[in-house]
Parts: structure tokens; C-alpha cells; sequence
């Protein structure tokens, strides 16, 4: 009995704990990488970006911690060298643990996607909306994956001003 009153006090402590960490817009699961979690900023985004989408999903931490290693394994399949592609693949692939990862999802034609819009320098992330920024190359980089097939399905650097 009181293994089972310690462990429900440690539950109950664990619980007050992370739910004094998020805000009603945004969950920190790793300093580099937040959810967006604001339907309205989703929606905002991907107008922005011009992703054409049914309706907004809103991830949890597990269905983005496989895609990091997603991630990791197409940028070095799709390296230089080995396939020709419209971004710079190791570049992104030498900064991919200095990027600030904001993220979020959406719903098209019964799929799920998340997208991640990834920055590699310093910036003031809110965690409330996605952060706009209009040039930075391959240090401002959009990756959308598809989650029931765990492939990158796009990945696009930023232009140049």
C-alpha cells in the first residue's frame, strides 16, 4: 500500500510539474524543438506557405522524435554526390543539431503531415506562432513529412535576399 501511495504521489508531483511548463499555446518537449499548437498560427503558416490542407493536427512529442532520425537518414542518402537536389543537403545535414525546430500538422485527404520549419541561428522563437522570416538560405529550412509513410515528402531552403 504505501509503494502504491508513493508512486501515485510522484505521478501527481510529475504531472503538476509539466503542466506548469506549457503554456496553452505551445508544448517544450526539447529546447530545439517546439510545437505550435495554436490552430489558428498553424493555419496562418500554411496559408503563408501556400500548403494546401483539410483541416489541423496537432502532434505529440512521440510522432516527432522518430522523424528527427527521418530527417538525419534522408539528408545523408541525399548528400552530395549522391543525388542531385534543389537544396544543400550537407549543409543542412552539418547544422541539423543547431536548428531551433518549430513544428505542427496538418491533415490532407485523410493523411497526416507535420511540418517543421526549422531556423539556424539565432532568433526569438515564441512558441506561440511560427516564426517568419523572408531570406536565410538553408539556414531557414521547411521540411514536411508524411507521417503514415515516415518519408520526407519535402524539404526547401528559404531564398537569399
Amino acid at each position: 500500500m504505501k509503494k502504491f501511495i508513493l508512486i501515485s504521489i510522484t505521478f501527481m508531483n510529475a504531472l503538476v510539474v509539466l503542466g506548469s511548463q506549457a503554456d496553452q499555446n505551445s508544448v517544450v518537449i526539447d529546447p530545439n524543438y517546439i510545437i505550435i499548437s495554436n490552430p489558428e498560427a498553424v493555419k496562418n503558416f500554411l496559408d503563408t506557405e501556400r500548403i494546401k490542407y483539410d483541416e489541423i493536427w496537432i502532434p505529440i512529442e512521440f510522432d516527432v522524435s522518430k522523424l528527427k532520425i527521418v530527417l538525419k537518414e534522408y539528408l545523408e542518402k541525399n548528400s552530395k554526390g549522391k543525388t542531385k537536389t534543389s537544396t544543400d543537403n550537407d549543409y543542412i545535414l552539418g547544422k541539423l543539431d543547431k536548428y531551433k525546430v518549430e513544428y505542427s500538422g496538418y491533415i490532407k485527404n485523410s493523411k497526416k503531415f507535420i511540418i517543421f520549419n526549422m531556423i539556424g541561428f539565432e532568433s526569438n522563437l515564441n512558441g506561440k506562432e511560427f516564426t517568419m522570416i523572408l531570406d536565410g538560405g538553408c539556414d531557414v529550412v521547411r521540411v514536411i513529412f508524411d507521417t503514415e509513410n515516415n518519408n520526407v515528402i519535402s524539404i526547401e531552403c528559404n531564398g537569399q535576399a
